[in-house]
């Protein structure tokens, strides 16, 4: 696809260095510089981000939910969907593509990989929210950046443009050949990124809504729980389609909440970083 490598002579700052080579994201694509930390420029950031593939994102406004939830047989309809309002988005910068494997382990060594998720460039999955986070504050310990998980209306101004049904059009029936969903006549698991069956999207953003679903930045407690019970535990909210789940998962206003403890191995994420 590209290629890129730098000394980081000029910057002097322990960060991470990403070469993407051809179609992939090994592990051996990152290496560490040993001179002291200092702080980079604003320049120095945005060629950074740039460099490790990240997208800028302008402001604007979008529609968050829909006033015609899917349809569901045990709610009725998917009422978390609900209602349409309109939110106006910052700039930020939002990675490429979701976080492999093999970034996620020169992180986090004990990392067990999932049977559906076990190639090195594969979205990295059976992850809780809270390593999400964790993954995100080791990052911005060695490259002195500020990276964090996008929050829900970040996820869909980089998704699809405001009032879209899907990622990938406007219409309100999905196409099975353009987002890797259960039964679309592909793998049963994840599929490595930058899979050249599924293009980017509108933006260039790999995968963005299927394969596996994705964190968002954001967590919510719920009190007065069920059955006299005094608190039912904190949730957050993963976005988008994914390999297990029906083509209809890949709807822009799909949201799956998901207790912030759990593993599953068909939700990864990917990184976003403040606008510089």
């Amino acid at each position: 696809m590209f290629s890129f490598l730098s000394k980081c002579d000029k910057i002097g700052v322990k960060y991470l260095i990403l070469v993407f080579v051809e179609k992939d994201l090994s592990a051996s694509a990152f290496e560490f510089n040993k001179k002291s930390s200092v702080e980079l420029t604003r320049e120095e950031r945005i060629k950074l981000l740039k460099a490790w593939g990240f997208l800028r994102i302008k402001e604007g406004r979008i529609i968050e939910g829909t006033d015609t939830p899917l349809v569901s047989k045990l709610e009725g309809r998917r009422w978390n969907e609900t209602p349409p309002r309109e939110i106006v988005v910052a700039p930020l910068w939002i990675c490429r593509v979701k976080v492999t494997n093999a970034l996620f382990e020169r992180f986090n060594i004990t990392h067990k990989r999932s049977l559906y998720s076990l190639e090195d460039n594969m979205p990295v999955v059976d992850v809780t929210y809270w390593e999400a986070l964790d993954f995100c504050r080791k990052m911005n310990r060695k490259t002195g950046m500020e990276f964090r998980l996008p929050k829900e209306p970040e996820w869909t101004k980089a998704a699809a443009p405001s009032g879209w049904w899907f990622v990938y059009k406007k219409g309100m029936k999905p196409e099975m050949t353009r987002a890797h969903t259960f039964s679309d006549g592909h793998e049963h698991g994840a599929v490595a990124i930058l899979d050249p069956r599924w293009p980017p999207n509108f933006l260039g953003l790999d995968q963005m809504g299927h394969n596996v679903s994705e964190f968002t930045q954001g967590h919510y407690r719920i009190k007065n729980g069920n059955w006299g019970a005094t608190d039912d535990g904190m949730y957050c909210v993963a976005r988008g389609g994914n390999w297990g789940a029906c083509p209809y998962s890949a709807r822009v206003n799909r949201r799956m909440i998901v207790d912030v403890l759990d593993r599953n191995p068909r939700v990864g994420f990917r990184l976003a970083h403040d606008d510089i």
